[in-house]
């Protein structure tokens, strides 16, 4: 199956390349070449027609001398005229070739042009001192994505994990009197001022992130909400350093590859995530997080998390092997599943 559409994409790919490669020769060349080849079949047809042995030289010259040798002036007109016009009809294909091949060429980089520039306006968008626009600059980025797919989905949620990863709080030392002023104590928290726009890019992701699928015994059914080739379940999640406040509601997401190496969680729900590949939680700091049902491959088990948070297999506390039998117990998983965000399946403090 695999071979099959590797085979198919790789014809397009190979007419494209020629198409490009004869694109860039002078007009002249190409019609030369074309008249040369055009020359070469008629040789070779009447070679194929001709008569005698099979690599003599009156066999290949057969449809040449076949206009002088023994034949009247209207043959040789008719052969003459048919042999110029069929050359002259050569050339205006590709003359006609090379005008569709350069608005082809033209039309894709008018419509490259006009997604560099919608990206450029939404990376724009989202360094405005306004949350509104930062808002409107995160959606815009998205569109982009959608729109144009390919490579712009990386491109895409590397700018905003970017985003989420820049300095857009600061550190505030709150004095905590509650058992009086001799017992007070020092706390430092994380206060920011980007909630909204967070909140927002971290739904944006959450919805590009959640694959179909199936209802099973273990885990609920996931609903997709773009197109397949919309998702960005195959793009790498980078939120390494990340301080999020606002929750992070990652329930039914898929990450092939996901580094939460050194951020920080405030909220965050991880219930019947799939990760499929390398995911890296070293030096991760969760308040509240909930890895219930959440499915990792025996390959890649998940990196980093401290041993109070895991259990026997390194799996987070209610997590469990991606080929594990549904029918029956998962590995690492009790036998009740508590409600969402409470009970072992939500870890409390942490990682350092």
């Amino acid at each position: 199956m695999s071979e099959t559409t590797g085979t198919r994409r790789s014809r397009p790919g190979f007419l494209r390349a020629v198409t490009r490669r004869f694109g860039t020769w002078p007009l002249f060349g190409v019609i030369l070449v074309w008249v040369v080849l055009a020359l070469v079949v008629f040789t070779v047809l009447g070679w194929l027609w001709g008569e005698g042995p099979l690599w003599s030289w009156q066999r290949w010259l057969t449809n040449w001398r076949g206009a002088s040798a023994g034949a009247g002036s209207l043959d040789l007109v008719k052969v003459s005229l048919t042999t110029i016009g069929g050359i002259g009809g050569t050339g205006y294909l590709v003359i006609k070739y090379r005008e569709r091949a350069s608005a082809e060429r033209a039309e894709r980089d008018a419509e490259q042009n006009k997604a560099e520039q919608r990206l450029l306006s939404g990376v724009q968008q989202l360094g405005s001192g306004s949350p509104q626009v930062r808002i409107a600059g995160v959606y815009s980025l998205a569109d982009v994505a959608d729109t144009y797919r390919g490579e712009y989905r990386q491109r895409v949620v590397s700018i905003l994990c970017g985003y989420l990863r820049t300095q857009r709080g600061e550190r505030r030392t709150i004095v905590n009197e509650q058992d009086g002023p001799e017992q007070s104590s020092e706390e430092k928290v994380y206060v920011s001022h980007d909630g909204a726009v967070e909140s927002t890019v971290l739904e944006v992701l959450v919805r590009h992130l959640r694959k179909r699928c199936e209802k099973t015994k273990h885990r609920e059914a996931v609903t997709q909400l773009v197109e397949d080739d919309q998702l960005w379940c195959d793009c790498t999640i980078d939120l390494h350093d990340a301080v999020l406040t606002e929750i992070a509601n990652f329930q039914g997401a898929t990450f092939t590859n996901a580094n939460f190496q050194g951020a920080t969680f405030t909220n965050v729900n991880f219930r019947d995530a799939t990760f499929t590949n390398d995911a890296n939680f070293w030096d991760a700091t969760f308040t509240n997080a909930n890895f219930w049902d959440a499915t990792f491959s025996r390959s890649a088990p998940p990196m980093g998390l401290p041993p109070e948070q895991v259990d026997e297999d390194g799996l987070p506390h209610g997590a469990r092997w991606a080929d594990a039998d549904d029918e029956g117990l998962e590995a690492g998983s009790p036998d009740d599943a508590p409600a969402e965000d409470t009970g072992p399946g939500s870890t409390g403090s942490a990682a350092s």
